[in-house]
């Protein structure tokens, strides 16, 4: 174990060294992208509410994403739940991160593990429906590893689906070839990339540097549906 303590200021006092607690992520982190969040600009300035058909802005949140910067981060213990402290009160999806002094990310970014995997089949979706654009919002909601299965009741019968009749592309956009008729719900069965939201990240600092943030961070299913664009 690396010890991190071991830079001394003019009195003589040991602190924290920011650049060996990087060091000691960079080593033993798991790889991730880092999307920045900022406020969808479809927001009302009288109400401070979001347009629900709004094609850009990730539903639940009413933020847009910028594009992916690659990263490490330590995320030892990954739950699907997270109890808060009040009685009855549970949140679902929450984990812990810690991430290197060089960032500082903000509520409501997006990490995304590139190493991990996980396998869903909780997403529901329709043929066809797409987007005020014209855009599928047939769309996973994690980064795709393999789509398994998709199932489908169909004349009153349990259909089940697989490639080539449903394809999805690395975008997480699925494609029909001989599939269900438009309108018909649908449930997938896939591997994924699981994806974090970043909720409260913990600012620290010693002896006047910046440390490393510690941030939690909620699972991508806890808000609803990703937005094709």
């Amino acid at each position: 174990m690396a010890n991190f303590e071991e830079v001394a200021d003019e009195t003589g006092a040991d602190h924290f060294d920011p650049l060996e607690f990087d060091g000691a992520i960079e080593t033993n982190g798991t790889p991730a992208e880092w999307r920045r969040a900022t406020r969808c600009p479809c927001v009302d300035s009288s109400t401070g509410a979001y347009q629900l058909d709004c094609p850009y802005h990730a539903v639940g949140l009413g933020v847009v994403w910028g594009d992916p910067e690659e990263i490490k981060v330590l995320m030892p213990g990954r739950t699907d739940r997270f109890t808060a402290e009040m009685a009855g009160g549970v949140e679902m999806g929450g984990s812990m991160m810690v991430v290197k002094s060089t960032m500082t990310p903000s509520h409501a970014d997006r990490i995304d593990l590139m190493a991990a995997e996980f396998t869903t089949s909780g997403e529901i979706f329709t043929v066809g429906d797409v987007n005020k654009l014209g855009h599928s919002k047939e769309r996973l909601r994690f980064n795709p590893i393999e789509l398994e299965y998709a199932t489908a009741i169909v004349a009153g019968q349990l259909v089940t689906y697989v490639f080539p009749q449903v394809v999805v592309g690395d975008d997480g956009v699925i494609t029909w070839d001989g599939g269900p008729p438009q309108g018909t719900q649908y449930s997938v069965r896939y591997r994924g990339r699981p994806a974090y939201v970043c909720w409260s990240p913990q600012s620290r600092d010693e002896n006047a540097q910046k440390m490393p943030y510690r941030v939690a961070v909620k699972r991508l299913d806890s808000f609803e549906q990703r937005v094709v664009i």
